[in-house]
């Protein structure tokens, strides 16, 4: 669905704030000077406004526990109450490529990969901005283990883009020494999604 990416709001305020956003980002022309995202060539209508709001009513009915993960306009959606989530997939302007059925079997808290992981834990951020001086504060800690690994994209944020104080959910830190948590959440205010135990199946 267009704008399938305002449904990372939950209010309705929120949501047309960010519409209003995208609209202004969206009467720049890149077309004669860089490049050009598809989806902004899209104007945002007043059809596509209530389509995202309409969405929102029933993403916010859902009682029972559910995931969604989204890019760009596509979303998928998790549960284990299918029938909760049909009004969702009902509503107007959303188009349901597939539904599919799975076995989890993975215990809460862990992460599973074909070969040996090459460390014990695995620590992911909040999306969340921090300032500048927690930035630092973090690159100076972090320089302190030699044994640890970033994700690519939090490598890149540190390494590539020093300015940039956005974290963003995907980014994370895989250890070994159990104390190593403890010492970040002493080091620095970054706030933590969840941390896995890796493993081999």
């Amino acid at each position: 669905m267009q704008d399938m990416c305002s449904l990372r709001y939950k209010s309705h305020q929120s949501l047309d704030n960010y519409l209003k956003r995208q609209e202004s980002v969206r009467k720049i022309n890149y077309t004669n000077n860089t490049w050009v995202w598809a989806r902004w060539q899209k104007p945002i209508t007043e059809t596509s406004k209530a389509n995202c709001h309409l969405l929102l009513d029933e993403v916010l009915k859902i009682n029972s526990d559910y995931k969604i993960t989204i890019s760009g306009d596509n979303a998928h959606l998790y549960t284990n109450q299918i029938n909760d989530l049909k009004p969702v997939c009902e509503s107007t302007g959303v188009t349901v490529v597939d539904i599919k059925r799975a076995v989890v079997d993975v215990p809460e808290g862990t992460m599973f990969f074909s070969k040996p992981p090459a460390h014990k834990i695995r620590t992911y951020f909040k999306t969340q901005k921090i300032d500048g001086d927690e930035k630092d504060k973090l690159f100076k800690f972090l320089q302190n283990y030699k044994d640890i690994r970033l994700s690519p994209c939090m490598e890149e944020w540190i390494t590539v883009f020093p300015h940039n104080t956005y974290i963003m959910n995907n980014y994370f830190i895989d250890y070994n020494n159990e104390g190593f948590l403890t010492m970040l959440r002493l080091a620095s205010n970054i706030k933590i999604k969840e941390t896995l135990s890796l493993h081999s199946r």
